[in-house]
């Protein structure tokens, strides 16, 4: 059993660590070399600023980054992203974890909402063959 994150209440566990956890995946995950984002929590209050955020990796189906500030489990949140060969895709998300991360947190995201040919443009192939 891991040690709870005191700013975001989530089990902090290693990454990584358990090699079915790869396997599990339904979408493969893409190196992030050349891809950015910018994210903003999503609710019923008037939205804030987008925040651009370091990108750790990315699939169809979700989007991992380190961002300064903590986001509670279950946060929708808005996401731009742009790729090498795609600019303007946009998201919604849910934050599926929060763990902090050296002096920041690593937050991972699924897609609930992403239109097919966006989802398809974050797929292995349209990174190109050295990824």
């Amino acid at each position: 059993m891991g040690e709870i994150c005191l700013d975001c209440a989530v089990e902090v566990k290693p990454v990584e660590t358990d090699p079915k956890a790869a396997e599990a995946r339904r979408n493969e995950r893409v190196d992030a070399d050349g891809v950015t984002s910018a994210v903003r929590e999503s609710g019923f209050w008037r939205p804030g600023p987008m925040r651009i955020v370091k990108v750790l990796d990315i699939s169809s189906g979700g989007i991992s980054f380190e961002h300064s500030r903590s986001m509670p489990t279950g946060q929708k949140v808005e996401l731009s992203i742009d790729t090498p060969t795609r600019d303007g895709i946009k998201a919604i998300g849910r934050v599926r974890y929060c763990i902090r991360w050296a002096s920041n947190f690593r937050i991972g995201v699924e897609f609930v909402e992403i239109s097919p040919a966006d989802q398809r443009a974050l797929t292995k192939e349209h990174f190109g063959p050295s990824r």
